[in-house]
């Protein structure tokens, strides 16, 4: 390093950490503090400067133009910028909890099913497809003789209440999909809507559909990668 080199100051510094490290929390800021639209305050947030007053954050706007937002710190810090990362940890979990958010995990990838997981899709999907075409159920036809070994009772037991059987299917999956969309949206990264809102991306939907298809699987490989997030900020 050249000897002549000037340091960098405590502002500084913090911003260069935020903007790379941090740009999540600095949109909460935007949109917790400042009322800036989630459609907003995801493009681009940056922190440009903080003091124990204030932090003074910058976002790309509707037309393209880059914005300035000052946030006055309230109370101010008391030690200069020394506690500016305990302020600004503190800021970030209030703003998670505000939006339903877990302030500290974030399961940012989707990991496919094995091989228990295909096959209980697999199971779904025939058992949805038996219900449907009737010749499946028919008598002497092949749910009844290689699946029910012959068994007359179970084929009227399907056959005579497909609804039946279809609604409590569906009921069943789409009950797991709402609870791991609850889970998502603790736990998942958030994008943009279609109606300029705040909505889940494309990982935590992958996620919402899992259990749709194949159950307790899906619930078992999310609430593992939430474990392991859990264990790396031990």
């Amino acid at each position: 390093m050249s000897s002549d080199a000037k340091p960098v100051d405590a502002s500084t510094r913090i911003s260069r950490h935020m903007n790379n490290d941090h740009s999540e929390s600095v949109g909460l800021y935007l949109r917790h503090y400042g009322a800036v639209p989630i459609a907003q305050a995801t493009r681009d947030p940056r922190m440009e400067s903080i003091s124990p007053t204030a932090m003074t954050l910058s976002y790309v706007g509707v037309a393209g133009e880059r914005l300035t937002k000052v946030l006055p710190l309230d109370p101010p810090l008391l030690d200069s910028l020394a506690d500016a990362r305990n302020r600004v940890m503190d800021m970030h979990d209030a703003a998670s909890h505000a939006y339903g958010m877990e302030p500290r995990i974030r399961v940012r990838i989707y990991q496919p099913p094995g091989v228990q997981g295909c096959l209980n899709a697999a199971g779904l999907l025939w058992g949805i497809a038996a219900l449907a075409i009737p010749q499946l159920l028919a008598r002497g036809g092949f749910v009844q003789t290689y699946m029910f070994f012959g068994n007359e009772w179970l084929r009227q037991l399907f056959a005579n209440h497909r609804a039946a059987w279809l609604t409590l299917f569906a009921v069943i999956h789409i009950t797991e999909a709402a609870v791991m969309y609850s889970k998502a949206w603790r736990y998942c990264p958030r994008r943009v809507n279609f109606l300029g809102g705040d909505g889940l991306g494309a990982v935590g939907w992958l996620w919402t559909a899992s259990p749709a298809l194949e159950g307790y699987t899906a619930f078992q490989r999310f609430n593992a990668l939430v474990k392991e997030e859990e264990q790396k900020k031990h």
